[in-house]
């Protein structure tokens, strides 16, 4: 889903081990487990990025004296991209300091059985979004995405929220995601996605046991989700920049789904939900009628944290221009 620029064929790499993403943000930092690198082990390691930059740069550069046209626009792209990454480590502490909320934290110590068991999902979510938050406040990354699960999730809710009518579900026939001969149980969260009846038009009155069941176990999940989110986004709250703001003011959350239903599958009226950016954006909730696309909006993000360059973003058959009435 990310890529490392326009007309770039290279996806930007998924990680899943929190164990490797911390080292992925964090290995370059020497001052250990949860302390203040101080602005000068921070000047330091900028050099030395910076350091190793330069010397690539050089090197694309005489090599694209030699290269044919084609060629030179290619190395031209990740040239670009080198001078882009060289930006983001110009590390501004702000007055001197690093910011208040930088601490480089405790390397996660899971095995390999915890990252991937379905009962560790919250665990290993919540360690994600600690290294994710401190890496924003570290300045260690600008952009990242967080994803739960590609489309066909198998997570099993039912060890995570017990609580919810679990016992009342069973593969209704006809639904493929039950009778594609994988015998998958009834709970896995792609499955029973397919077994209520479309909710476009309002919860339908006339559903069956298993109907409800399932809305009801989707329900749950989707407060589950929320309450992820908003884990995040106090975590940002509670992280004070050098200049007396918080992470979260200076950072745009956007949650959102791959599609409306899945039932359906539909991709009309995909809800989504922006958090942080003070100022950027109006507060409350904004029905835009099926008339903006996820390209819109993604050019509406780069304009308001100052990037007014960016006037279009993705296929330019479905983008119809910045989404002005949810800015502030």
């Amino acid at each position: 889903m990310s890529y490392s620029g326009a007309g770039q064929a290279n996806i930007v790499p998924f990680e899943s081990d929190p164990r490797k993403l911390f080292t992925r943000l964090f290995s370059d930092s020497s001052s250990g487990g949860n302390t203040d690198p101080g602005a000068e082990e921070m000047a330091r390691l900028a050099a030395q990025r910076k350091s190793v930059l330069d010397l690539v740069i050089k090197d694309l550069e005489r090599l694209n004296a030699r290269l044919s046209p084609t060629d030179q626009a290619r190395v031209d792209r990740h040239l670009t991209l080198v001078r882009e990454v060289e930006q983001r480590i110009q590390i501004d502490p702000g007055g001197g300091g690093t910011p208040t909320a930088c601490m480089t934290p405790q390397a996660p110590s899971y095995t390999d059985d915890q990252v991937r068991a379905n009962d560790q999902l919250s665990s290993v979510g919540r360690t994600v979004m600690d290294l994710l938050a401190m890496a924003l406040a570290c300045d260690s990354t600008r952009v990242a995405s967080v994803v739960w699960s590609p489309g066909e999730s198998f997570y099993n809710f039912k060890q995570i929220l017990p609580q919810a009518p679990w016992n009342d579900l069973s593969c209704p026939p006809n639904v493929d995601t039950c009778t594609d001969g994988k015998n998958l149980p009834a709970e896995f969260l792609h499955v029973m996605s397919h077994f209520p009846p479309s909710t476009a038009n309002g919860v339908p009155g006339n559903m069956n046991t298993v109907q409800r069941a399932a809305l009801e176990c989707l329900t749950a999940v989707e407060v589950w989700f929320s309450e992820q989110l908003a884990y995040f986004a106090q975590k940002l709250a509670g992280m004070q920049e050098a200049d007396g703001t918080s992470v979260l003011d200076n950072t745009v959350l956007y949650s959102v789904k791959d599609i409306s239903e899945g039932v359906t599958h539909g991709y009309r009226d995909v809800p989504g939900i922006i958090l942080g950016g003070r100022g950027l954006f109006k507060p409350g909730y904004f029905d835009l009628q099926n008339r903006s696309t996820f390209g819109d909006l993604y050019a509406t993000f780069a304009q308001a944290l100052g990037f007014g360059d960016v006037t279009t973003f993705g296929d330019p058959d479905y983008f119809n221009g910045p989404i002005t009435q949810i800015r502030a």
